[in-house]
């Protein structure tokens, strides 16, 4: 049978309790403040994370409507620019048209002047060999 000694149960016993409370404060208070402390620093490193992300969202939708504006703004500047380019090419079409219009009629009276010329010349021979053919026919020399 077994002998069951009262005062070996209550020495160990205490001697548990002594061990589980010197235990408690030398080794797992010290750890569980610094598990808490480090839960402390994990908490705080999450919200200035959350604080960055929410930064970073607001200046993101900052740049993109920076970057639409930026696009409309260009695409107005490339619209303005076609118009006035096209503006240029009419206006520049318009000169050479005149220049053109200016030139045939510069050329048309020149021309004409020429045409007026020869035809002058024309009628000149004309009547020169009208007259040879006349004196020729006649055999004898007419008098202008």
């Amino acid at each position: 049978m077994i002998d069951i000694v009262w005062q070996s149960i209550v020495i160990h016993g205490l001697s548990y309790l002594i061990f589980a409370f010197l235990l408690g404060k030398i080794l797992f208070d010290p750890v569980m403040s610094l598990i808490e402390k480090r839960s402390e620093r994990v908490n705080k490193l999450v919200t200035a994370a959350e604080r960055a992300e929410e930064e970073a969202k607001s200046l993101q939708d900052s740049l993109e409507r920076r970057l639409y504006s930026a696009r409309i703004d260009a695409g107005t500047i490339m619209e303005e620019l076609r118009l006035a380019a096209e503006a240029q090419g009419e206006e520049q079409i318009a000169q050479m048209r005149e220049k053109v219009q200016q030139f045939r009629e510069e050329n048309a009276a020149e021309l004409s002047q020429e045409i007026d010329k020869a035809m002058a010349e024309v009628e000149s021979y004309a009547k020169e060999l009208g007259r040879m053919l006349a004196e020729k026919a006649l055999d004898r020399k007419l008098v202008a």
